[in-house]
């Protein structure tokens, strides 16, 4: 570090204002990345050698340099607290410990130009790092502030998601419901159709009742029988099934008992044509 700061406080034989401030800019760019150990009376001989001649025949500092110095090197200024002079610095700031450690040197040793010089030169650098304190959490308020609002375009993403999801389902339920209630209405007129059909046809038979034997109306009847029970039975099971849900453990008749009444009526049809055959 100390070469370093020797190097950049070497003064030139023609020193024109402008190689002064591209001087100044070094020094303070040297200024920012390390502290100074001022125990070295060769590195306290040449600043005050340095600001002596810097600040010689008039020569005035730009502000503006100060602040692209402290913009484009050092540490990040983002942590601020008051110090006593009033302006808002940062705990570790590297540049205002070394200034605050030139100041007692400089005050002692230089000429009365050269201390007004630095003193305006510290006054300057710290308003700039005050600035750009501010400035760094005025950027991260921002930076939390927009994270949150991130997080709140997420959840509110997050519940239209779910809330689609949900009207999904309910048009799927609507949908559903729609082909149950037309399939059950289907179902209902079938099955009005097949009484209204077996009404009639039993109207036919007893209107014919004499006109044939009585082993052929019985065993017609009881066919007919059969078949409209089979046939409201199937119709009576599609409704439930499409109504209630897979799972559902009720039925409409034990498969026991349809299977027994179907043996049965075939029994009773055979009955009645071993009847006719043997003429009983």
């Amino acid at each position: 570090m100390a070469i370093t700061v020797l190097e950049a406080l070497r003064i030139p034989q023609s020193w024109s204002n402008n190689a002064k401030q591209l001087s100044l800019n070094n020094v303070l760019a040297e200024l920012v990345e390390s502290p100074l150990e001022l125990g070295d009376v060769t590195v306290e001989n040449a600043f005050v050698s340095f600001f002596d001649a810097l600040y010689s025949e008039g020569f005035r500092h730009r502000y503006s340099e100060v602040f692209g110095v402290l913009s484009n090197v050092g540490a990040p200024l983002s942590e601020a607290t008051a110090t006593a002079s009033g302006y808002y610095l940062e705990d570790n700031c590297v540049i205002q410990m070394n200034l605050d450690a030139l100041t007692p040197v400089v005050e002692a040793r230089c000429t009365g130009e050269a201390r007004r010089g630095f003193e305006k030169l510290r006054d300057h650098t710290f308003l700039e790092i005050g600035r750009l304190s501010y400035n760094a959490r005025i950027n991260d308020i921002q930076d939390k502030r927009f994270a949150l609002t991130l997080e709140d375009i997420n959840l509110a993403q997050e519940r239209l998601d779910k809330s689609n999801k949900k009207l999904e389902a309910a048009e799927h339920r609507i949908e559903s419901a729609q082909r149950e209630n037309v399939t059950i209405l289907g179902i209902f007129a079938a099955i009005v159709i097949a009484f209204t059909a077996g009404m009639g046809f039993t109207a036919s038979v007893l209107q014919n009742i004499d006109a044939v034997s009585i082993y052929r109306l019985v065993f017609v009847i009881m066919l007919m029988g059969l078949m409209l029970f089979n046939l409201l039975y199937a119709l009576f099971r599609f409704v439930h099934r499409v109504t209630k849900p897979e799972d559902d453990p009720g039925a409409i008749l034990p498969a026991r008992t349809y299977v027994g009444i179907n043996i049965a009526g075939a029994l009773m049809l055979l009955a009645v044509c071993v009847a006719r055959h043997y003429g009983i």
